[in-house]
């Protein structure tokens, strides 16, 4: 989880200063909150249906986690 804690929190800090991310959001807060997310989303998916929705389970993560994180224009 560390690598990619990491490795989202450069992207999220690249995208703070390209004005893509939220202004009271920390890059690593968004990080953690992403890798966990997808993580646990991917559990779920597991273990409820053997990860048959894990398309859609993905879907549903990205709309409503990801787009939390985006400035309002």
């Amino acid at each position: 989880y560390i690598g990619w804690i990491d490795l989202l929190t450069t992207l999220f800090q690249e995208a703070r200063q390209a004005g893509q991310l939220t202004p009271d959001t920390t890059p690593q807060a968004a990080a953690r909150i992403t890798v966990a997310s997808f993580y646990g989303m991917q559990h779920l998916s597991d273990v409820l249906h053997h990860r048959t929705d894990l398309t859609e389970r993905w879907h549903e993560l990205r709309h409503i986690t990801l787009r939390a994180l985006l400035p309002q224009h």
